[in-house]
């Protein structure tokens, strides 16, 4: 008699196609939310209060990021192995909750150093550590193949932010900064709250791997070879870029005003969806890069992939800028009155960061951790000198300015260098064959 053939192991994670898809939906949902809050903000408050919650805010961002870069990303890139990704979310979470903490004090100081309102400061730092959980409970939920549960999160900060700010509309309540903060904070805390249900409870049933193959979820090791050295290398790019983008408006509040940091907040935040967009589709992307460098092919998709993206964000772009100038002058606020001439340099500036981003995660994958570091700090240089010398030199028209050229100088700073071997043209030691690719969701 034969014996009984193993029951297979299910593959949970979804395919590429389904990864686009769920990212392109969950990245939708998010970016409506935040962008459509910070909307209102900046056409209903003045400048400086713009920039005093932009200033607190970009803190909470930059924690979300080195969060996504350091923490839960790991367990998207672990999703083959569904027992390492289970096993690693409550030391991930607690890694998450120690990040919060430092977030939190730090928001709270970068409060009171460009006068924030008091009310308004609470609101936007008290659910720090609520909101930054739940941001790890979306990537559980991808990493154990329910991407489904992490748009349900996504969509439920989407309901509940927007059912607030509509019954205060109705109710006659002038949407000053601590309501538009306190129906952002009150949609996290209820996509938290969902998360404990409806995601980390059924992440501890899911079936253990017995396969015995080491898949992507080697990631979890740490070991600085093969694959795990060039995501640790990725991780640590994305976490310096998080300086460069994040930090950016509270430099400029602490070396000029905080009417200057509105003012560089505004001029990307058209274009703010479809940066968001870019950044849900690179990290698709990424796992069809990672294996290119493997095979010694990471220039020919990389070409492809900077291109595409480069011409996406032109017409993109484009029709933005288009929109904007149908749309009358006092129907967008101060903040965005301001930058409304400069919108043109907003898109250059969006169409660059796009290129810089893809160059920065092919230098990221096929170089050394020390020579990519290096690389983002020069860049993160260019970017901020830049930014604060047209600023301070010629105001607002300076600061768009200075900030293309010195984001272009930065963007330069990833181009390829002579292929040499184990770089990202030269071949590699190939990876371990993985269950699949899942993808992950957007930032």
């Amino acid at each position: 008699m034969a014996p009984a053939s193993p029951t297979p192991e299910v593959d949970r994670s979804p395919s590429w196609v389904r990864s686009v898809g769920w990212s392109v939906l969950s990245q939708g949902l998010s970016s409506t939310t935040n962008f459509g809050l910070t909307a209102i903000l900046a056409v209903t408050v003045a400048p400086a209060v713009l920039g005093r919650v932009v200033s607190v805010v970009s803190v909470y961002l930059l924690a979300l990021t080195l969060c996504r870069s350091l923490v839960t990303e790991r367990l998207v890139a672990g999703a083959g192995d569904t027992a390492a990704t289970v096993t690693g979310w409550p030391g991930a979470k607690r890694r998450i909750l120690l990040i919060a903490a430092g977030a939190t004090l730090a928001s709270l100081l970068a409060g009171l150093v460009v006068r924030a309102d008091g009310a308004t400061l609470a609101i936007l730092v008290a659910p720090i550590p609520v909101l930054l959980v739940q941001d790890g409970q979306r990537y559980l939920a991808w990493a154990t193949g329910r991407p489904g549960r992490a748009v349900a999160l996504d969509g439920c900060w989407l309901l509940v932010s927007g059912t607030a700010a509509a019954a205060c509309a109705v109710r006659g309540v002038e949407p000053v900064a601590a309501v538009i903060a306190g129906a952002w904070a009150l949609g996290g805390t209820a996509s938290w709250l969902l998360g404990l249900v409806l995601i980390e409870p059924g992440a501890r049933r899911q079936p253990v791997s017995t396969s015995g193959r080491r898949t992507a979820g080697s990631f979890q090791g740490g070991s600085s070879t093969g694959a795990s050295g060039r995501y640790s290398r990725l991780a640590y790019s994305q976490a310096l870029s998080a300086l460069s983008v994040n930090l950016g408006p509270i430099v400029v509040a602490l070396a000029l005003s905080p009417t200057m940091a509105a003012v560089a907040k505004s001029l990307l935040l058209p274009f703010t969806p479809l940066l968001s967009l870019f950044a849900g589709l690179r990290l698709v992307t990424l796992p069809a890069l990672r294996r290119a460098v493997d095979g010694g092919r990471g220039r020919q998709l990389q070409a492809s992939l900077l291109g595409a993206g480069v011409a996406a964000a032109l017409v993109g772009s484009a029709l933005v800028v288009l929109g904007l100038r149908l749309v009358p002058a006092s129907h967008l606020g101060d903040s965005l009155g301001i930058v409304l001439p400069h919108l043109p340099l907003g898109a250059a500036l969006c169409v660059i960061y796009v290129a810089a981003q893809q160059l920065a995660d092919g230098m990221a994958l096929g170089h050394g951790r020390d020579r990519v570091v290096g690389r983002r700090l020069v860049a993160i240089a260019l970017e901020w000198g830049g930014l604060l010398t047209g600023a301070v030199v010629a105001g607002v028209p300076g600061l768009a300015l200075g900030w293309v050229i010195g984001l272009g100088l930065a963007a330069g700073a990833w181009l390829p260098t002579p292929r040499r071997a184990g770089t990202l043209g030269g071949p590699v030691q190939p990876l371990a064959p993985s269950v699949s690719d899942p993808g992950g969701p957007p930032p």
